[in-house]
């Protein structure tokens, strides 16, 4: 059984051994410690020490182990893409080469210290996360006390009923005419989990062959020995 918990980009040191996962392009260890920063593509320490290789797209389980997706079926629900979101959940665009592309497929720039900033260093977007996302994943809204309100869609707040029941703006869930329906509330991306069942093959699936070696007991009957086949 295969479990998914999410897929992300990881640093492994010169042993191929996972440091910590890259948030935000902060280095985070399975302690969850800032170990380091990701700066010019490249994974340093505080000190700016080189801490290894950066390897994108990595699935890990709910403890942090890696998954080896070794199926086609695993691998193609766990694809992701690095979507960029400002504080109301909007998609302002995905990062491709280390650069911020609009749905147009329009380069508006690069993200730095929480910001979206253009080549001049202009603050295009402030307040924004950066999170590898599958394709259907959801995009959950949930009030103070971690209750889901409901999810983003197209920009819109549905809920279990499939309503459109308002937008975020500004850490609140709006309706049509301006109403607050809940406040504080906070947006996360949830990934499916990938589940796969690896076949086993058990002592009952296991063939066996009969093979007569020669002689014969004592009790005058052939021996016939069990071999597994292979």
């Amino acid at each position: 059984m295969l479990n998914v918990a999410e897929v992300v980009d990881v640093v492994r040191d010169a042993n191929g051994n996972i440091i910590g996962k890259v948030v935000d392009g902060k280095i985070i260890d399975e302690f969850g410690n800032v170990v380091g920063e990701v700066k010019d593509g490249v994974a340093v320490s505080s000190s700016g020490e080189v801490l290894g290789t950066i390897e994108k797209g990595v699935a890990l389980d709910i403890n942090g182990n890696e998954v080896d997706l070794s199926t086609s079926q695993a691998a193609q629900s766990a694809a992701t893409e690095e979507v960029v979101r400002d504080a109301d959940g909007n998609v302002i665009g995905k990062i491709v080469d280390g650069k911020v592309i609009d749905e147009n497929g329009n380069v508006i720039g690069m993200v730095k210290d929480g910001q979206v900033v253009d080549a001049d260093g202009n603050v295009i977007v402030d307040s924004v996360s950066v999170t590898a996302e599958s394709p259907n994943a959801d995009v959950l809204v949930r009030d103070a006390d971690g209750n889901v309100i409901g999810k983003i869609v197209d920009g819109k707040v549905i809920d279990a009923n499939g309503k459109v029941i308002g937008t975020v703006k500004d850490g609140q869930v709006v309706d049509a005419d301006g109403n607050v329906i809940a406040s504080n509330v906070s947006i996360k991306v949830e990934n499916p989990v990938v589940t796969t069942t690896e076949t086993v093959a058990t002592q009952y699936q296991i063939e066996f062959v009969d093979v007569i070696l020669g002689g014969t007991g004592s009790d005058g009957i052939v021996p016939v020995t069990k071999v597994r086949k292979e």
